[in-house]
Formats: structure tokens, C-alpha cells, sequence
């Protein structure tokens, strides 16, 4: 059986897309049910703290002022520290299990020299589910490990709600009702590999 290990790449990650990752692993430890006991190093809410706390300090580095520079490298070297204790945990608690691993948000090391690509994904269709729930119609994406939903109710302000491993599961809840969402999709694969974002598809909650 083939020993499974998470792919660190977050570790030369420019600035923006590692406060962006953290956000998404944040969200992804959040409410796991896969890493309950024990508990993991970090929660999801302190991860997303930490991601946020690094992208505020780089937003203030901007300036090339010496000390907002030195705050914006220790918050850097904070995140990466919780982004490695938490990895370490998935690969300690998650019983080499891949639909675990990447549940947790991470992408899986591959196995093999060569990596498969990812596919693209989208939305066909988005209908009500009683109030206050969204069931969506996902295109299933080749060689996706997970797929990262976002939505959005104002114009170029998105939000990322779900990491969901299986299409099935998606289905959006604690909308506002008469509330119109924009909704979006991407796929996750191997290697941090990601699709192009799907079109948008906008739809009210009831």
C-alpha cells in the first residue's frame, strides 16, 4: 500500500497566495470530522486567525517600513509553523487515508515523476433545498481531490464556504433568504494543481 504524504508547497508560496492558502485550510480544519480526537494542534478558527493576522501585516509592509517588514516575516514564519503542525497532525491521525488528507485541505504528495491534470469543473444548475439551502450541480472534475466553493453578494468580493472531496456534498447552508448569491467553482488535484475558476451562476435563497 502506498504511503501518503501531504505536499508542502505552501512553504515558497509568494505572500498573497500563502495567506490565501491558510485561509483555505483554516476553512477546511473547521467542523472536520475527520480530526476530532485528538485534537488537532491548531482549530480552524485559530488557523484562519493566523492567515489573517499575516495578511493584514503584509497589506501594512507595503510601505518597505523596517518594522512593519519584521512583523510581516514573523507573522510569516508563525503561519507556516501552524500550517506544518497541523500537516503533521493529518498525516499522523488521518490513517493514510487520501480522502482524509485532503479533507484537511491539503494537496497529496504525488507517488509517481509524473502528475495527472487536473480537470475543469462548473455548476450546471443550483435549486433550492427548503430554506436557507442551496444543492449544487457539480461537473465532476478528472483528477480532482477536492473542489473549493465560493460565493459572493457583492461584485468581485468572494468567499469560500465549502472544500468538499465528493461533488454530492455540495449543498450550501445558513443563506439569508431573498438573498441572490453568485456562485462559483474550482478542482483541486495533484501536485496544487487548480482548475480556472467555473463560470458564475447566481441563484436567490428562499
Amino acid at each position: 500500500m502506498s504511503k501518503y504524504t501531504i505536499l508542502r508547497s505552501y512553504l515558497s508560496l509568494p505572500a498573497g497566495q500563502l495567506g490565501d492558502y491558510g485561509l483555505h485550510i483554516g476553512a477546511s480544519m473547521t467542523g472536520n470530522i475527520n480530526f476530532v480526537t485528538p485534537s488537532p494542534p491548531y482549530s480552524g478558527p485559530a488557523i484562519t486567525a493566523a492567515a489573517n493576522n499575516y495578511i493584514i501585516a503584509c497589506g501594512a509592509a507595503v510601505d518597505g517600513n523596517r518594522t512593519t517588514t519584521a512583523n510581516k516575516a514573523a507573522l510569516q514564519a508563525t503561519l507556516i509553523g501552524v500550517l506544518d503542525a497541523t500537516a503533521d497532525h493529518v498525516e499522523l491521525y488521518g490513517g493514510n487515508n487520501p480522502v482524509k488528507f485532503t479533507s484537511a485541505g491539503f494537496t497529496l504528495a504525488s507517488n509517481s515523476h509524473a502528475q495527472a491534470l487536473v480537470g475543469s469543473t462548473g455548476l450546471r444548475s443550483v435549486t433550492n433545498l427548503g430554506t436557507t439551502k442551496l444543492a449544487l450541480d457539480v461537473v465532476v472534475a478528472a483528477n480532482a481531490w477536492c473542489y473549493i466553493i465560493q460565493i459572493s453578494t457583492v461584485p468581485n468580493v468572494w468567499t469560500t464556504v465549502l472544500v468538499i472531496t465528493k461533488p454530492s456534498e455540495a449543498v450550501l447552508t445558513g443563506l439569508i433568504p431573498g438573498t441572490t448569491y453568485a456562485i462559483r467553482i474550482c478542482a483541486m488535484g495533484s501536485g496544487n494543481q487548480e482548475s480556472e475558476w467555473s463560470d458564475t451562476v447566481s441563484h436567490m435563497s428562499t
